[in-house]
């Protein structure tokens, strides 16, 4: 049975494509709870996209199991309340814009088709395009035309696989807007992109796919570096006495000190008085970005 703390709980999950030697997905476990926005990140190649196919059923696990809220069966919980924006456009590209959203409306079998293709178009910013054929757009309204076929479900559970790549940046700032108002109304967002800063802006929790397993983020984010740099230049007496106090010292420039980790700076600028060094010009002790954590990761991939 379904653990209603959660909305999608992945449970010992392993996928092998047959022209591999190793899985794709090994042993991987994860509950997303409801109205969380979870980030997936990680190299071409790690398993997002697969990780992805097998919670929207187009892909069976080949061990373990995937568990939906609401006591719904896989089969109704994926034709009622989940939606997927790929990264490969989704739509006919013949079509106007319109007549795309009044095709995929008619196939949720809705009483209110007219309505919901208004909204939905009022919603995603596309009414004043709803004539043009679809191949006929840009790039950004091309993507938005593709969230805006998968919000026709009103899903519950949204999944974005690189939902703005290679868009202008009017485009993408409307998307994010856009995927910030359904997070505040509830909707659970899984979000896949190698724009970091998008993953950092919306998502509440952030995995690395590496190796087929999934690394918590913060977990290697507890600890940010301290940076310290004096109004001159560090003698070599002065270094070998930082040194000699805290190992994991660096020296960034002649005036500048870093020391990584630093779980209590108070407590090493406490130490540091001990050695005999120039005044404090400045202090950073701020959280890595998302994008140190990364090449951290998946360097050595």
């Amino acid at each position: 049975m379904p653990d209603h703390d959660f909305i999608i709980k992945l449970q010992q999950l392993s996928f092998r494509y047959k022209s591999n030697d190793v899985d794709t997905l090994n042993n991987l476990s994860l509950a997303i709870k409801p109205g969380e926005c979870v980030g997936l990140i990680g190299p071409n190649g790690a398993g997002k996209s697969t990780l992805i196919s097998i919670i929207t059923g187009l892909l069976s696990a080949q061990t373990g199991s995937v568990c939906y809220g609401d006591n719904a069966t896989s089969r109704q919980f994926i034709k009622q309340q989940l939606a997927l924006v790929p990264q490969e456009y989704a739509f006919y590209e013949r079509l106007t814009v319109q007549q795309n959203l009044t095709y995929f409306a008619s196939l949720l079998k809705t009483n209110n088709c007219d309505e919901l293709v208004t909204n939905t178009l009022a919603q995603c910013q596309l009414s004043h395009v709803s004539s043009k054929k679809a191949d006929n757009l840009s790039g950004g309204y091309k993507r938005r035309l593709n969230l805006a076929i998968a919000l026709l479900k009103q899903p519950s559970v949204l999944i974005l696989d690189e939902p703005t790549v290679g868009i202008d940046p009017v485009s993408r700032e409307l998307i994010m807007q856009l995927l910030a108002t359904l997070k505040q109304q509830g909707t659970t967002i899984i979000y896949t992109s190698h724009l970091l800063t998008e993953v950092e802006q919306i998502c509440d929790t952030i995995y690395g796919l590496k190796r087929g397993e999934l690394i918590h983020i913060k977990a290697h984010s507890e600890n940010a570096p301290l940076q310290i740099s004096f109004e001159s230049a560090l003698c070599d007496d002065a270094i070998a006495g930082i040194t000699a106090l805290l190992p994991n010292t660096q020296l960034n420039s002649p005036n500048q000190i870093e020391i990584s980790p630093c779980k209590e700076p108070l407590a090493l600028l406490a130490q540091l008085s001990q050695v005999s060094l120039p005044p404090i010009s400045e202090i950073n002790y701020s959280t890595l970005h998302l994008e140190n954590y990364y090449k951290e990761l998946f360097t050595e991939l």
